[in-house]
């Protein structure tokens, strides 16, 4: 079970690289209709696995060793690389992870955002291009916030990084890599949905001054998100 749970990771790209090769005969058009080739090879199971596994074994992981090889070729990577294998395998590595990883579900940049959002504040344009510039996005977050009814900012919020769609993009993999802890600065909720896939959902959320109480959590294995974004204290179960 554990196995297949981990290639359902993978499924989803996979199911993206399905492509038909149309041969002279037109196989794949059916009565002057055409059938995506995904539909027509999810009406056999066995043909749908053999598929799958013959593309991860023969166009995903080769694909993969062929970048990991060109990092590691230079001597400092492939130490930093070992370092990190083991580090991680010790559980004494705790992702950051920031807007960027969720950008394959189709949430904006925080930078994106708080453009956005300018528009709807007092603060000009020329001020918050400044203030990313110089990677100051909480001051920027803090004086957009200033300009702008505090309602509007907590419904664009929710109405922007509320998950909709499928998970994609590297974030799929966290679980599988760090089961326990994650800190993020991101308000969607695109963490929680991945973990939750994985049937590893959050013990724990902490926000804000709830911080504080990570290392007690940590210390006793429970699997929590810790978020760096806002500044209200809490300490909630998902």
């Amino acid at each position: 079970m554990e196995c297949l749970r981990k290639m359902r990771i993978l499924e989803s790209e996979f199911r993206e690289s399905v492509r038909a090769n149309i041969d002279i005969e037109g196989n794949v058009e059916i009565a002057g209709l055409p059938f995506a080739p995904l539909k027509l090879l999810e009406q056999d199971e066995d043909a749908y696995a053999e598929a799958f596994m013959l593309w991860k074994n023969e166009t995903w992981v080769p694909e993969r060793v062929e970048i990991l090889d060109e990092i590691l070729a230079d001597q400092k990577n492939a130490q930093r690389f070992d370092e990190l294998v083991s580090c991680i395998s010790g559980e004494r590595v705790i992702p950051f992870i920031g807007s960027g990883m969720s950008v394959p579900c189709g949430m904006p940049k925080w930078s994106d955002f708080l453009r956005m959002l300018c528009a709807s504040s007092n603060l000009s344009r020329t001020r918050l291009e400044k203030l990313l510039k110089q990677g100051s996005f909480e001051n920027a977050a803090s004086e957009i916030q200033k300009g702008m009814p505090s309602h509007l900012l907590d419904e664009r919020l929710e109405q922007t990084f509320r998950s909709r769609g499928a998970v994609a993009g590297a974030i799929r993999l966290l679980p599988e890599i760090f089961s326990s802890t994650v800190v993020t600065t991101n308000f969607d909720d695109v963490l929680e949905a991945v973990y939750r896939e994985a049937e590893a959902t959050f013990e724990e959320v902490l926000r804000g001054a709830a911080i504080s109480e990570f290392r007690k959590l940590r210390a006793r294995r429970t699997r929590c998100r810790t978020s760096a974004a806002g500044a209200s204290p809490t300490r909630t179960k998902p």
